[in-house]
């Protein structure tokens, strides 16, 4: 039993790679010369510390024990799911989409976070013993936690968001869903 989990350093590395040319494309962009790398008061200040706040989250996700995340996934998708709800009553539209909430001066999409909350509901009913992915029955459940916030983020006219839903059909074909649905 190690000490340490397991790491990727493969994922890891990618992830810096992307988040590294994804900061210098926004740098490039919106540069004029002046102002600090580090400026906040900038788009590629804010990204840095962007960046910065996801690596720390990854780092406590990675660390956290798996049965955490097993034992708090059902809760942490109903939370998230009944956040996407009020967004349909309290958000704020931005570009005709009614998806945002404002929370002190930042402005936060709750479907980023319902992406994340839906994989892990999903990943913890398909976890269980008795789960067959040839079930019909059983592979309705698994479609009625993907497609209850694609409604939800239809409803708030994010088309975007939703189609990114439709990730999840690779991972169930990779489960082994029969390929005729495709």
């Amino acid at each position: 039993n190690k000490a340490v989990p397991y790491v990727d350093w493969w994922a890891v590395l990618l992830w810096l790679a992307l988040a590294a040319m994804g900061w210098v494309n926004i740098y490039a962009a919106v540069s004029d010369g002046e102002g600090a790398l580090f400026d906040i008061g900038r788009k590629y200040g804010m990204q840095m510390m962007w960046i910065g706040v996801s690596a720390v989250v990854a780092l406590v996700i990675m660390l956290l024990d798996s049965r955490y995340w097993h034992m708090w996934a059902y809760p942490i998708y109903a939370v998230a799911v009944v956040v996407l709800i009020a967004v349909l009553f309290v958000g704020k539209e931005v570009n005709g989409a009614k998806a945002w909430i404002s929370v002190g001066g930042f402005a936060i999409q709750p479907a980023e976070f319902v992406k994340f909350a839906t994989a892990l509901a999903v990943a913890r009913f398909m976890s269980r013993y008795a789960f067959s992915i040839t079930d019909i029955f059983e592979l309705l459940k698994v479609a009625g936690l993907i497609l209850l916030p694609v409604l939800v983020i239809l409803l708030q006219n994010d088309t975007g968001s939703a189609i990114v839903y439709g990730a999840f059909l690779f991972m169930l074909y990779r489960e082994g869903l029969n390929g005729w649905v495709y």
